[in-house]
């Protein structure tokens, strides 16, 4: 396949900011999901599905080299800070890597991202509206909340960097974590006799509105 840096760039920008009507956002982020990891001394690179990445601090980048004799490619995207870099060398041993790293780098401290605006969401339904707030996993406080369009889970004081469980609605009373923490586990609803929520059962953990004992 023959391509132009500017090929790349478009490659790189849709891997950061998926078109849902070519490929679902959520197929993006598996491929961009670490897989294995080929550094095994420091663990700053390893696969996802189709792609490499590459730690860079505490940015993690998605993308992937190329070459034949007499030429060397090589791409990469950040897609928290939404930025990319591709490089493209009439060579046969040169270390595109370092360079594509580097440039990704300099642009974020050059001209970092704006924060997105805030704008007034829709309410979540009335169904949902019970599931929010503070609830308690064991001794642990836990606050679930609505957060574009999605229902979250994220326990308090775990360190900013993690990220929060997000669920999808599978039927009236359960729940899927289709990602973070507990990823694939079910999140299900028991109600009492009026049909009013009283726990809710994740990953075979009971959650409750008060701390109490593992029952």
């Amino acid at each position: 396949m023959w391509g132009t840096v500017r090929d790349l760039c478009g490659w790189a920008a849709f891997l950061g900011n998926p078109d849902e009507s070519v490929l679902s956002r959520a197929t993006v982020e598996e491929m961009r999901t670490v897989q294995t990891i080929d550094d095994h001394a420091r663990w700053t690179g390893g696969y996802g599905l189709g792609l490499g990445l590459r730690r860079d601090g505490e940015r993690v980048l998605a993308g992937h080299g190329g070459s034949m004799p007499g030429f060397i490619a090589g791409f990469y995207v950040s897609p928290a800070d939404r930025i990319g870099a591709a490089v493209l060398t009439n060579s046969t041993a040169a270390a595109v890597d370092e360079l594509t790293l580097g440039l990704i780098t300099h642009t974020v401290e050059e001209w970092p991202v704006a924060p997105g605006p805030w704008r007034v969401e829709e309410p979540p339904s009335d169904e949902v509206e019970a599931l929010l707030g503070i609830w308690w996993v064991e001794g642990s406080q836990i606050v679930f909340r609505w957060r574009d369009g999605k229902l979250e889970g994220r326990f308090v004081g775990i360190p900013d960097w993690k990220p929060s469980s997000v669920f999808a609605r599978e039927t009236a009373d359960l729940w899927r974590t289709v990602s973070g923490p507990e990823q694939g586990e079910a999140l299900r609803i028991e109600r009492d006799g009026s049909g009013a929520v009283v726990r809710t059962i994740w990953a075979g953990y009971p959650v409750t509105r008060e701390p109490r004992a593992f029952t």
